[in-house]
């Protein structure tokens, strides 16, 4: 079987999906659209990635196609949004991660065109 070329995607996390004993299913929504991927170990304390799928972190992930799927080889973030302490902004943070899910699963264009929004609410 060949192995592909790994890709290179950005995007803010807008929902991780806790999966087996140390995995995580990670929903992102970038410039492109939306995008989802398998990260493997994420949820172990030694992760390097660990800070990078974290709800609400804009970061920069390398990907690779595999079976139908992508999985995650690297992750560097770039920004989290999340505001520790601050109940107000803590509630925003959460709206906004709400709509931004939403927009995951609506299709049709909404992720890519909410994506701006997303970042400058966030800001």
């Amino acid at each position: 079987m060949a192995r592909t070329d790994p890709i290179k995607k950005e995007g803010i996390v807008v929902r991780r999906t806790d999966m087996k004993e140390s995995d995580a299913m990670v929903d992102c929504i970038g410039k492109e659209g939306k995008f989802a991927f398998y990260a493997r170990g994420v949820r172990k304390q030694t992760s390097k990635n660990a800070f990078s799928v974290q709800e609400l972190t804009f970061g920069e992930f390398t990907l690779i196609p595999e079976g139908g799927i992508y999985i995650l080889k690297e992750a560097s973030p770039k920004r989290n949004y999340l505001k520790d302490g601050d109940l107000l902004a803590v509630a925003a943070e959460n709206f906004l991660n709400e709509l931004s899910a939403k927009a995951y699963v609506e299709g049709d264009g909404a992720a890519e065109s909410f994506f701006p929004y997303l970042q400058a609410g966030l800001a």
